[in-house]
């Protein structure tokens, strides 16, 4: 009996989940003053990791290190974010949202017009060199990755707080970069967050020696594929 009523739910949640990505698209500023200030950084986390995510599945090669301000990054993040970034750049989305006025601001256009470039084309190609290329897709550690154990931890806001903030990254790299991704492989396109984050936290619990990047990598990819 509850196993059928498991499979209808889902099968209810999938439906709704497919009608559009309207939901995270509609975040604005005032929805994230809502949040707790750890589920705000876990927002801030996410997107680091979708844009992270959207570097990485690009489909043409990065011709500059992440110092030089030509690299693709600098279109969907501001500077200063050296230390402790996710912290950083959650801190300044919140003082970019305070503002009454700023209050019907979507997120992505919050992050967006936080970034330190907003004119000109990045350094991208093709390149002769392709393991210097993918060094250079990489603006995170490898240490820095959240892990698949503490994310099942968290509460379900929480662990949706950093699935939406990855779904704005992407979508924000797709939006700056008018990305040659156009596959579905950076983000499913017509999933929601909250599909994917169904997904990430079935495959967490399987895994819960993994980190959440690579869940998250692997999981948008397949989906993507599959739809």
């Amino acid at each position: 009996m509850r196993t059928r009523m498991f499979e209808s739910l889902f099968v209810g949640v999938l439906l709704v989940s497919f009608i559009s990505v309207a939901s995270a698209q509609d975040l604005t500023c005032g929805a994230l003053t809502a949040l707790s200030e750890d589920d705000q950084l876990l927002l801030a986390y996410g997107y680091l990791e979708g844009v992270q995510g959207a570097l990485d599945k690009e489909v043409t090669d990065i011709l500059v290190p992440p110092s030089d301000p030509k690299h693709p990054a600098w279109w969907v993040l501001p500077t200063g974010l050296s230390n402790n970034p996710s912290a950083v750049l959650a801190r300044k989305l919140k003082t970019n949202c305070q503002p009454k006025d700023k209050r019907g601001t979507h997120l992505l256009q919050a992050f967006l017009s936080m970034a330190y470039q907003k004119e000109g084309w990045p350094s991208v190609g093709i390149s002769a060199n392709k393991k210097q290329s993918d060094a250079w897709r990489k603006i995170l550690g490898e240490r820095d990755s959240v892990s698949c154990s503490a994310y099942i931890k968290s509460q379900e806001i929480t662990r949706q707080s950093l699935v939406d903030g990855y779904y704005l990254g992407t979508e924000a790299f797709k939006v700056a970069l008018k990305s040659s991704d156009d596959v579905g492989i950076a983000w499913p396109s017509k999933l929601t967050p909250q599909t994917v984050r169904f997904e990430v936290d079935k495959r967490c619990q399987k895994e819960g020696g993994a980190n959440i990047r690579d869940v998250l990598w692997v999981t948008t990819a397949e989906l993507g594929v599959k739809n």
